[in-house]
């Protein structure tokens, strides 16, 4: 029997209209995606985009309790009896019957005492956790050169979009890899049919990275604008948790449910009104093809005839659409943010022996608690906690034996967001008129995203030849969400749609 909708194309705001009109349940449409996380997870495609999957009997019961709330009148959001899967970094109550270990072998045999804030706010929504999605152990702070999307827990996530190469054959360079990182299995998930929207985290590009490799749209709100309570972070400074979906009005909708209450960028009437699918009044800056862009392999990828061709032509199509561009814009380059020799990376490494011991105090009886507590533990079960190849934890060592003090660190911060905002980014937009600044995915934009503390999303331009999606990072200033929401659905009103994956 054929599925009562299309995995692969089915937006959340599709099934909440067929819920509404009554030609779908909540029952048939969790039914229906947890047979295609059985097809394709470890079977199949073999994706490995899900660490652990909800219960099949609470996931059905709880969409069962939402369709009778639907009944008796009762919806509690948009998204009222629809599943999403979060980054395994969400702390999952017992309640659950899911665990979160980041990943790691070292969390493996820990429970949550309760769920992390923001996935209370999903579940008072009416919004079914269907499962903890695959990641860059640790978001990526553990080994150097870990290919991005594996995890001791999860093993390697697979890309819906490479299912010809070799899965055993690591990627080259190593940080290459065609699901991207650290919020692989989010991206990976919703592309591939497995939910049709998904929440991730984000330090220096994690969330919107993946997003663009899958071709969906996402964004990291304001820094401080989502509740980071049992969440796992690198730094408490640079960490933020986002949102991906199919489409920019699904995705307005999953960030508005995620907001902390009274956010500043938070309305009452949420963020569909700048949905205008107009590009009137947007003032947009475009930076050249290759800005911010170290690796070669980058550059070779934005070069090639296809791809350049694509990029260059953006500024003239949304030109021709009554946008004001600036292209090519020059803001400052992202080897600009730094004080004195410290960059955002190593106050990240002195912060994660703090926000590390908050997460583990999240656990009923946690085993570890500090970085040193689990380079220890790594060791002592390294056939598990480090296989082959990668077998290394220089990430977390460096956090361990930070010499930064606290007071080196708070006069970093300070200089670093300072010069990312302030005298950076904000200096260049307000000197050039401009709303919002617009890059390849492939680049350093983000570095100003996290260190000015802004919002960052992407949206998705293209395919290349081989079917893998690239896409484009934009910048806006702290709170403008909505200029970035303007811009995500004039540029769908106004873009060809990218090719999905191949999956049977």
């Amino acid at each position: 029997m054929s599925p009562p909708f299309n995995v692969l194309t089915a937006t959340a705001a599709e099934l909440q209209q067929s819920l509404t009109i009554g030609t779908l349940t909540s029952v048939q449409i969790v039914e229906t995606y947890l047979a295609q996380i059985e097809k394709h997870n470890h079977a199949g495609a073999h994706l490995n985009a899900v660490i652990s999957v909800a219960p099949r009997e609470l996931a059905l019961k709880q969409a069962a309790k939402l369709d009778q709330e639907r009944q008796e009148g009762k919806t509690r959001s948009p998204f009222h009896g629809l599943p999403i899967i979060v980054k395994d970094c969400f702390q999952i109550g017992p309640e659950m019957g899911m665990k979160t270990t980041a990943g790691a072998y070292c969390f493996s045999l820990e429970q949550a005492k309760e769920n992390a804030e923001v996935i209370t706010q999903l579940l008072d929504k009416g919004i079914i956790i269907l499962g903890t999605a695959n990641l860059s152990e640790f978001c990526g702070h553990k080994a150097e050169e870990m290919t991005p999307g594996w995890s001791a827990m999860g093993g390697r996530t697979r890309s819906a979009y490479d299912l010809d190469s070799d899965p055993n054959v690591l990627p080259k360079p190593w940080w290459f890899a065609p699901c991207g990182g650290s919020s692989s299995g989010s991206g990976v998930g919703v592309s591939a049919g497995f939910v049709p929207m998904s929440l991730g985290t984000e330090t220096g590009g994690s969330l919107v990275y993946p997003a663009s490799r899958a071709g969906l749209y996402a964004m990291r709100p304001t820094l401080g604008s989502v509740s980071s309570k049992g969440v796992f972070r690198i730094s408490k400074t640079y960490d933020g948790v986002g949102a991906m979906a199919r489409t920019p009005y699904d995705l307005s909708l999953l960030v508005e449910l995620i907001l902390k209450h009274g956010s500043k960028h938070a309305s009452e009437s949420g963020f569909g009104k700048y949905l205008t699918k107009s590009w009137e009044g947007l003032k947009i800056g475009i930076v050249e093809v290759t800005w911010g862009m170290g690796s070669q392999e980058g550059k070779d990828k934005w070069t090639s005839d296809l791809v350049k061709r694509n990029y260059d032509g953006v500024a003239q199509k949304i030109r021709d659409n009554g946008g004001h561009v600036l292209f090519p814009a020059s803001p400052p380059e992202p080897s600009t943010i730094k004080y004195q020799d410290l960059v955002m990376r190593d106050i990240a490494y002195q912060e994660f022996n703090e926000v590390i011991q908050i997460f583990c105090d999240g656990f009923e009886n946690p085993k570890v608690r500090t970085a040193k507590d689990i380079v220890k533990f790594n060791e002592e079960h390294a056939d598990k906690a480090m296989p082959e190849p990668h077998a290394n934890q220089k990430e977390l060592i460096a956090s361990s034996e930070s010499s930064l003090t606290e007071e080196q660190c708070a006069t970093a911060r300070s200089e670093i967001q300072r010069l990312a905002g302030k005298d950076g980014m904000e200096k260049y937009m307000t000197d050039n008129d401009l709303d919002l600044v617009v890059s390849s995915s492939d680049c350093s934009l983000i570095s100003f995203t996290s260190c000015a503390g802004y919002p960052s999303a992407t949206v998705p331009l293209g395919n290349l030849e081989n079917g893998q999606p690239y896409g484009l990072f934009i910048l806006a200033r702290e709170n403008r969400e909505d200029l970035m929401f303007r811009f995500m659905s004039a540029f769908e009103a106004t873009f060809p749609k990218i090719k999905g994956p191949n999956l049977v």
